[in-house]
């Protein structure tokens, strides 16, 4: 069998492709993708009127009312601080004027040498000085009433005082009945005679435990 001289010719494994037919694949498809993002933006857009902003209203509004408060917090913190500090300040100052100045202690004075017939007296010569007083702190008078103390009147304070009074005669006077014995300091106050002086029959002895 005889070779011929020429190669054969080798099939081609992969097709041979145009350049200008690349070319015009790719602006095909550039142009797909362009005409699709142009859609979408038109219909976001058109969609925008009934859009909601991703940030919560009511989230917003919470997160300034914790920083409101975080900061009601600082400022009550920061004027009990204050308050404290002024407090002791005050306290400081009231105690240092309320105690008596220290004084220097010198001791008894010396006694002087008795003077005897023969020891002539020198005119002109001074006495000692007497010692000073001692320094009593000066107190600070303070009037307290109702009104200012406990915020009612003195009516109310008359109201409640004769109710009070009533009731203490009621009990006392049941009491007697039940014969047991009222307490002396209350009776007096009352205005009733001492309790001692009541007969045997109305009460019991002092040294009763039912005794109040």
């Amino acid at each position: 069998m005889a070779l011929s001289s020429e190669p054969a010719e080798m099939p081609r494994q992969f097709p041979k492709l145009n350049i200008s037919e690349v070319d015009e694949q790719v602006r095909l498809l550039a142009e797909k993708v362009f005409a699709k993002v142009l859609r979408e933006e038109d219909s976001k857009d058109a969609l925008s009127l009934f859009t909601v902003p991703e940030d919560c209203p009511i989230g917003q509004k919470e997160a300034k009312e914790r920083e409101l408060q975080k900061e009601l917090a600082e400022q009550k913190s920061v004027e009990t601080a204050k308050r404290k500090k002024s407090f002791k300040m005050i306290r400081s100052q009231s105690l240092s004027l309320q105690m008596p100045p220290q004084q220097d202690w010198k001791g008894p004075p010396a006694a002087s040498p008795a003077m005897s017939p023969t020891t002539p007296v020198v005119t002109g010569a001074t006495s000692l000085p007497t010692p000073a007083p001692y320094a009593m702190p000066e107190f600070q008078r303070v009037t307290i009433s109702g009104d200012y103390c406990a915020g009612i009147t003195l009516e109310d304070y008359e109201q409640a005082a004769k109710s009070l009074a009533k009731a203490l005669m009621i009990r006392e006077k049941y009491a007697r009945l039940a014969y047991h014995r009222f307490p002396r300091i209350t009776s007096q106050y009352l205005g009733h005679p001492r309790a001692d002086t009541a007969p045997p029959e109305e009460g019991l002895p002092g040294g009763h435990p039912l005794c109040v």
